[in-house]
């Protein structure tokens, strides 16, 4: 179902508690085994980028959307991007969000709020 949102979390406790997801799973490989998904997210710590990206380049995913830096060093890089275009995967790394104009306006009325 295009609805469907795939959380993958290593405190599944905490986040039933905010989350109304229906599928939960504590590590990725469970979830790759059992859910078909055209887009992923990678939200996490950088450390863990390269790993998740490197399984993500062997599913049926279509993009991926990877939060900056997209690793920790140019050998990571490298092997990622061989993976990734071996597989024909497309990435987008997300760094633009920090002027954007509405996160600005957002800031600013904090601001504003807070005189």
């Amino acid at each position: 179902s295009p609805e469907m949102t795939i959380n993958v979390h290593k405190k599944l406790e905490k986040l039933s508690q905010i989350s109304s997801t229906t599928n939960k799973y504590r590590n990725l490989k469970d979830c790759i085994s059992n859910e078909k998904f055209d887009l992923a997210i990678i939200a996490s710590p950088t450390p863990s980028h390269k790993d998740i990206l490197l399984q993500l380049a062997k599913t049926e995913v279509k993009v991926i959307i990877c939060e900056k830096p997209l690793c920790q060093n140019l050998s990571d890089a490298f092997e990622i991007k061989n993976e990734l275009d071996k597989n024909g995967k497309l990435v987008i790394v997300n760094y633009s969000r920090r002027w954007y104009y509405l996160f600005e306006k957002i800031k600013v009325d904090y601001e504003d709020q807070c005189e």
